[in-house]
């Protein structure tokens, strides 16, 4: 394999890369009537600041899930050649298995730094699904606890390449995860693959479109981004650099749920970073 050579990427030039990734998926949207929301630090950054919050390297959107399923059958044959949709049930056993959909720019190769591993692969935006949630308080718990089990399952076949045992401010059920990994090894070796798949079947279980409650359980929250399907609503249009693009309803709703006093800007950490660099392999 060549050596590969690679640089810090610029931050600003870095998002007007994924902007032109965003450009492309909204107009398969419009095209096809399909809803979506920008959604976690983007759709903060649209409220707050009119586009990206200024250190933020990527971007997030979510669609209900009839809209993302819509959304994956027709991408690729819309999306433009360079760019391609990469989700669990279009890779090949041979790739890092990725749940949710990534957008990715084949013209830009980016390493991308998780748990100080580098791994490579091409900027990206994230297109998370939205699932229902039951009704019912108690069966919305079991429901919840269910996600929790398979979406930890899925952790632990991957745990040595995509667990972060360093990061901080984690709640108590994934150090105690983490704390059985590392002490037994349990999960290791597992299909990653079959393990996605189980979690799939039960995200699917209660349809959005049917449910009073939408969850965008694969998110940095998981069940904290839960919220009343009205919540999101048919949408609402927000610039985001320039753009009209659509975000939530209730937005002040769903931030101060995840942000607290959103408005007021924090300082950036580490954590904040999605810690890439630019690769310039030859031919690039």
């Amino acid at each position: 394999m060549e050596q590969m050579n690679e640089t810090t990427y610029d931050l600003r030039r870095y998002q007007l890369d994924l902007l032109e990734i965003l450009d492309a998926f909204t107009a398969i949207c419009r095209e096809k009537g399909l809803r979506y929301y920008l959604n976690a630090g983007t759709l903060l950054g649209a409220v707050r600041h009119g586009g990206f919050i200024p250190w933020d390297d990527d971007i997030d959107v979510c669609m209900p899930r009839g809209d993302y399923e819509c959304f994956l059958s027709c991408a690729p044959a819309m999306l433009p050649p360079h760019l391609r949709a990469v989700w669990f049930g279009a890779q090949t056993r041979d790739e890092h298995p990725q749940y949710y959909c990534q957008i990715q720019n084949l013209r830009l190769p980016i390493t991308q730094y998780v748990a100080d591993i580098p791994r490579e692969t091409f900027a990206w935006i994230d297109v998370f699904p939205l699932d229902g949630m039951p009704g019912g308080r108690l069966h919305r718990k079991l429901h919840g606890l269910e996600l929790l089990y398979r979406r930890a399952r899925v952790q632990l076949s991957m745990f040595e390449q995509n667990v972060n045992v360093h990061k901080r401010g984690r709640p108590w059920h994934e150090r105690a995860v983490i704390a059985l990994y590392r002490a037994t090894g349990v999960g290791k070796g597992s299909d990653t693959f079959r393990m996605m798949e189980k979690l799939d079947r039960a995200l699917r279980r209660c349809p959005a479109d049917e449910s009073p409650v939408w969850v965008n359980f694969m998110g940095a929250y998981k069940l904290k981004e839960s919220f009343p399907a009205d919540a999101y609503g048919a949408g609402v249009p927000c610039v985001f650099e320039g753009r009209e693009l659509m975000i939530p309803r209730q937005s002040a709703r769903i931030l101060t749920q995840l942000y607290g006093d959103y408005m007021i800007p924090r300082m950036p950490s580490e954590e904040d970073s999605h810690r890439i660099v630019r690769r310039t392999d030859a031919g690039n």
